[in-house]
């Protein structure tokens, strides 16, 4: 069985990218390009998981993280294809 820890990293613009039973080996968030920075929420969610933190904490948390990365916000983006 797989993991959310053990999941592989697979970025991808479109939730719709990663399809049916791929999402049982992978971890992908929308529009999240970077793998340091998908490696990070990964890796916060499964601390908040393992340590029992309630889901409004966890979004608090890391909606900061995000921030800093300069990954959060309103931002006008079609994606990879309109570039």
């Amino acid at each position: 069985m797989t993991t959310l820890a053990s999941k592989q990293l697979q970025p991808e613009f479109h939730y719709q990218d990663v399809w049916l039973e791929e999402h049982n080996h992978a971890f992908t968030v929308a529009k999240c390009m970077e793998m340091d920075l998908l490696r990070d929420i990964q890796d916060s969610l499964v601390s908040a998981i393992v340590d029992g933190v309630p889901y409004k904490e966890w979004a608090k948390d890391i909606t900061g993280v995000m921030q800093d990365a300069g990954w959060w916000g309103k931002a006008a983006d079609a994606g990879p294809e309109n570039r």
